[in-house]
């Protein structure tokens, strides 16, 4: 492991904390919770968590790396199964580059596949050789400056101990100077002010943004992503489950708004149940989402979104003799979006974190690293999660995130939930507290 696990875990912790504040605890009504809860302190079993990262956090940042000629900073994501190119969209990006600087603005409603789309391009550079390929998880401007902070580091244009602010301007120079065959992606940006100063205004590099804002198209050339076209929905059923399209293929597409976040999930469990689209469709059907998810006050679900989600939940936890097919999706989702380190989930599970948050579970289990990872494959499986291109991260959907939370609130399971995050909030944010160069961002 390197020291981009540093910036990946700022990301983490930024995540817990805005869960953490969005639901009102206050840092007392954390350690009270504990208190009530025998939640261990520093010196349980969550403090392995610090042991085991404070050497990368606090080692030497990493310079160029990974492939001959190409620097690579950020987790792209690794094409998900039975992967539709959408080849006009990719083409309509690439047509874009007339050897200026272009700043292509990806924006559709949340589950038509932005950020597969963005990723598909970026894997595409990848493999062209071109001299950069960054990728910046931008939810809101912390995550873009810890970001471009790592593609400082990569490039070795960064120096320690400098504000995020002036780093990430550094960046920005250095592509409007020498910026040919370079690609950055900010991936789901919500602040657009917060970005700008960061985009590069002049020079020859390529940069990526992805956002369900619409607004956002006026920063640069609008690439509209809307749902799949019958024909890419059946295309991908037919994939993915192995079944030949039929009017009933059909319906379930339709029933799902051919959205294909929700048809991810319906084609999941079609194939690992060996169901027929007419089974698979009067389940979902049937389904009464108020039963399973607390009601929320954000945006509502794109159509289908949820009840499949949902299914594809109930699935993946079938014949789990790990019984940790849950607390992985509950740990994930209440991490940062920018997805959560492979090895951070290894040291949770070795710590008893995972075991923890079943309550049928003796606490403090250990769960080995491989048992973590054979729980994370099936969950890919499933696409309920989605590896990096690297294998390094594990990151979810925000919808299907948001999903699993509400599920949490709905079961009576988000105050213990909380509690024990926090406390790995805590243990983590001690760790990093001497870093020097990310201490303004936690």
């Amino acid at each position: 492991m390197d020291a981009t696990l540093a910036w990946t875990i700022v990301g983490s912790v930024a995540g817990v904390a805005a869960v953490i504040s969005g639901v009102g605890f206050g840092v007392a009504q954390v350690r009270q919770g504990r208190a009530k809860t025998g939640m261990a302190g520093a010196d349980g079993p969550l403090a392995g968590l610090a042991d085991a990262y404070v050497s990368n956090v606090t080692g030497p940042v990493a310079g160029p790396t990974t492939l001959p000629g190409v620097v690579l900073a950020g987790e792209v994501p690794q094409e998900p199964p039975s992967f539709q190119p959408r080849e006009d969209l990719l083409a309509a990006m690439r047509r874009s580059v007339r050897g200026m600087s272009v700043v292509q603005v990806v924006t559709g409603m949340r589950g038509v596949g932005k950020t597969q789309l963005a990723a598909a391009y970026a894997r595409s550079r990848i493999g062209e050789g071109w001299r950069l390929v960054a990728w910046v998880n931008a939810g809101d401007t912390a995550k873009v400056l810890n970001g471009l902070a790592e593609v400082a580091a990569r490039l070795g244009i960064g120096r320690p101990g400098e504000d995020l602010a002036a780093t990430g301007a550094v960046v920005r120079h250095w592509l409007e100077a020498d910026g040919e065959r370079c690609l950055v992606v900010f991936d789901n940006v919500t602040d657009l002010e917060g970005l700008r100063p960061f985009l590069p205004a002049v020079g020859n590099s390529q940069v990526v943004i992805t956002s369900t804002r619409q607004v956002a198209s006026g920063l640069g050339t609008a690439v509209r992503v809307g749902v799949f076209t019958e024909d890419e929905a059946l295309s991908f059923l037919a994939d993915r489950t192995g079944q030949a399209s039929t009017s009933q293929a059909r319906e379930v597409a339709d029933e799902l708004g051919f959205l294909p976040l929700a048809l991810a999930q319906a084609a999941a469990v079609i194939a690992a149940q060996q169901l027929d689209y007419g089974t698979y469709l009067s389940r979902l059907r049937s389904l009464r989402v108020g039963q399973y998810l607390s009601p929320s006050e954000g945006e509502p679900y794109p159509h289908g979104v949820a009840e499949a989600v949902l299914l594809s939940l109930d699935a993946v936890a079938i014949d789990d003799g790990t019984a940790l097919c849950d607390p992985v999706m509950e740990v994930v989702s209440l991490l940062s979006t920018a997805g959560a380190p492979r090895a951070l989930l290894h040291a949770a599970g070795r710590a008893g974190l995972l075991a923890a948050s079943q309550k049928r579970r003796k606490k403090g289990r250990a769960v080995p690293p491989q048992v973590v990872d054979e729980v994370q494959a099936r969950l890919a499986g499933a696409s309920l999660l989605t590896f990096s291109q690297d294998g390094a991260t594990v990151s979810a959907h925000r919808l299907v995130m948001r999903i699993v939370r509400e599920r949490q609130v709905r079961r009576g399971d988000w105050p213990r939930l909380i509690v024990s995050t926090a406390e790995l909030l805590e243990v983590v944010a001690r760790s990093l507290n001497p870093v020097e160069r990310v201490k303004s961002s936690v």
